[in-house]
């Protein structure tokens, strides 16, 4: 397909999420979408201001609406690195052909290094072995030692961070999140159908400062809260009525299983949740 062509499904109007969007949300989803350097990988390096410049929109209303869309997890975003994503992109522009995979790593260089294209990588090389082999077998051809590399290149990114926290630490420095706890406790608060956190306890912020270190738990959060909201089982829909809360979602597996599909409705039980005991369970 031509890097000029985005395909965009008409069902996108009967999307829940989507039509939740106020219009300016809905217009900058649109227009990161079919943005002219979006890469046929559904990724690129673009700002916020660069953005907002290009449609002649306010930054700060441009911002707004950004985070709105980021909210529902129609787009990630990594703003040190300029990465700009649509974790839905290959489900409607699907390769016409193994020739179109092979095309891809000519673009790769052209997306920031980040956590988020770590992600991006896995999921796409998800997204090619549900394909048929030689689809497969292009991806592998043309991108073989890319997982390798990124991987490499995010533990030197996490020695640095311990560098650097070690330095805060050391120098006295703040190192708590606030706002950006703030800032998760009221996205949490506003999921429908879960235990509210209504007290930003001590031990609740321990808790998130600690995930903040963890390699790519930021980048990760979007979808697993995403997935709460989908997840009859997080929403008291289990052999006990147990509601999923915040001190279960901070805890250290809890993201990356939400994410991985655990507690998907096709694939929850109605056991006990990993990691707590009956009196967490049913409080």
């Amino acid at each position: 397909m031509s890097a000029k062509y985005r395909k965009i499904s008409t069902r996108i109007w009967n999307d829940a999420k989507f039509r939740s969007l106020s219009h300016d949300a809905k217009l900058v989803f649109l227009f990161v979408l079919t943005h002219p350097h979006m890469t046929p990988l559904g990724a690129m390096r673009a700002s916020i201001p660069g953005m907002a410049s290009e449609i002649e929109m306010g930054q700060k209303a441009f911002a707004e609406a950004f985070a709105e869309a980021l909210s529902r997890g129609l787009l990630e975003h990594n703003e040190k690195a300029s990465f700009v994503g649509v974790p839905g992109f290959l489900k409607h522009n699907k390769p016409e052909s193994p020739n179109v995979i092979k095309s891809w790593s000519s673009c790769w260089d052209d997306i920031p290094e980040c956590g988020l294209k770590v992600l991006l990588f896995q999921r796409v090389k998800a997204f090619t072995e549900a394909l048929p082999e030689a689809f497969t077998e292009a991806f592998a051809k043309s991108m073989p030692n890319q997982e390798q590399e990124q991987e490499q290149e995010q533990e030197q990114e996490q020695e640095q961070e311990d560098c650097d926290a070690s330095h805060r630490l050391s120098s006295g420095e703040q190192t708590t999140h606030g706002n950006a706890f703030e800032r998760l406790r009221n996205r949490w608060n506003a999921i429908d159908g879960v235990r509210q956190c209504r007290v930003a306890t001590p031990g609740r912020r321990k808790a998130f400062n600690a995930r903040m270190r963890e390699r790519d738990w930021a980048n990760l959060v979007n979808p697993a809260l995403e997935a709460v909201a989908e997840s009859s089982f997080c929403r008291g829909h289990n052999d006990r009525s147990w509601l999923a809360n915040l001190d279960w979602f901070l805890r250290p597996n809890t993201v990356a299983s939400l994410v991985e599909g655990k507690y998907r409705d096709a694939n929850a039980n109605t056991g006990q949740p990993e990691g707590l005991d009956d009196s967490e369970y049913i409080s």
